[in-house]
């Protein structure tokens, strides 16, 4: 470490060893699914698979090899096999639907045992029986067998991380073999040396790897200057943040390729420029939510806010499905953390989330907040601001986040009014 000059390492190497298929027979046709990912954008036209190709797995991995695989020349059927029914795949349903629509062919509850010369692959037929530790019906092999005439196979059953490599590099190895890692810091049990992304979890998202190494990133500042959360307390920066909105925004609508270079500097700068602004402005858990239950409120900046947008979760758009939580680069769980509005009394007493409630007409709106457990009924002033109607609360008025929260609903109230049930 030290002979290169660098005085700290973080390791994102992956997960890039394929799970090994065991398919008896005597037929080569074969292929890992990286090693067929990696050949197709490297040169699709030096790529034989014959006619028919079976993709074995279930993943997202396995859905890209089969889209994939209908692109090359010459194939004309791309099967899908998966030990498990369609509605257990892990695959995103979106990748899945996508590959519906492309063509290719799903058959479930199949598992292959052997492929032979003459391009027959047998599989057992499956039947599902109790939950496993994943909460999905475990597949139970049947007596009878299926028959399929595919040309190649194409191996998708999973990736994991080269603990070798750690291992031989000085890495403590876990007994679930992946590597050891403080989990607030991502440091493993070599000082100054860090992982995350798959290298840390085994496959999993982008947004995922990227939390991980802003996590370690911070951890790495915070040695070298401990005090440097203090750092930028009175940092004002050199723009309008709302004047920068407009270049974000665009800049999100497209991904750049790096140029390519060996100065350090020139790397730096280009990825520096790569880099989506989630700290000016984020709403992650607005694109991704697919029930559109997360809204982007604009915020005048008077109120002092740092961002030019506050996040409203509408708790009767909201079935928990998580991926909200699963993007956020910053750890959070936006469906339980953001300031909640619900239309009913029946769900904001069955919830714990910060939140409120409007009852009334717009001319005598009473809110109800909940804000750490405690219970505030509010209404409007004669100015568009809220005050307490319960004075027992009167001397907590002042306190810093419930001004803030106060100006997310009175925003809420005057330009957002249509989120409001009558």
């Amino acid at each position: 470490m030290n002979s290169k000059g660098y005085k700290y390492i973080f390791i994102g190497i992956g997960a890039e060893i394929s799970r090994k298929l065991q398919l008896a027979g005597d037929n080569n046709n074969v292929y890992e699914t990286l090693d067929f990912l990696r050949s197709f954008n490297k040169d699709l036209s030096a790529l034989n698979l014959g006619r028919h190709v079976a993709v074995i797995g279930g993943g997202n991995t396995a859905v890209d090899s089969a889209r994939s695989a209908l692109r090359v020349n010459g194939v004309e059927k791309v099967f899908i096999i998966y030990r498990r029914t369609e509605d257990e795949m892990p695959a995103d349903r979106e990748e899945y639907e996508r590959a519906l629509e492309e063509g290719v062919i799903f058959k479930s509850l199949l598992l292959p045992e052997s492929f032979s010369k003459d391009g027959i692959l047998k599989c057992r037929k499956m039947a599902l029986g109790t939950p496993d530790s994943s909460g999905r019906r475990r597949p139970v092999p049947t007596e009878e067998t299926k028959e399929i005439t595919v040309d190649s196979v194409i191996s998708a059953i999973g990736e994991h991380t080269d603990s070798k490599f750690l291992s031989a590099c000085g890495l403590k190895i876990e007994k679930n073999n992946r590597p050891h890692a403080n989990p607030e810091t991502l440091e493993t049990n070599l000082k100054n040396v860090f992982i995350g992304g798959d290298a840390l979890r085994g496959p999993s998202t982008v947004v995922e790897s990227i939390a991980d190494a802003r996590k370690a990133a911070e951890a790495i500042i915070k040695k070298e200057i401990p005090d440097w959360k203090g750092l930028d307390k009175n940092f004002k920066p050199g723009f309008d943040r709302k004047q920068q909105i407009p270049e974000i925004y665009n800049k999100k609508s497209r991904l750049s390729l790096p140029k390519i270079s060996e100065d350090d500097r020139v790397i730096a700068e280009n990825e520096a420029g790569r880099c989506l602004e989630c700290n000016v402005i984020c709403n992650k858990c607005v694109d991704v939510c697919p029930n559109r239950a997360n809204v982007a409120i604009e915020i005048d900046k008077k109120e002092g806010f740092q961002d030019a947008y506050q996040i409203l979760h509408l708790d009767a758009l909201c079935n928990e499905c998580g991926n909200c939580a699963t993007f956020c680069p910053y750890d959070g769980k936006p469906y339980k953390d953001k300031l909640t509005l619900f239309a009913t009394k029946e769900d904001f007493e069955n919830s714990t989330n910060n939140g409120f409630m409007v009852a009334g007409s717009s001319s005598s709106q009473l809110i109800t907040l909940r804000l750490k457990n405690d219970l505030w009924k509010l209404k409007l002033d004669k100015d568009g601001k809220l005050i307490p109607v319960d004075y027992e609360h009167t001397k907590d008025y002042n306190i810093k986040e419930f001004k803030k929260i106060s100006a997310i609903i009175s925003t809420v109230l005057k330009d957002y009014s249509y989120l409001i049930e009558s």
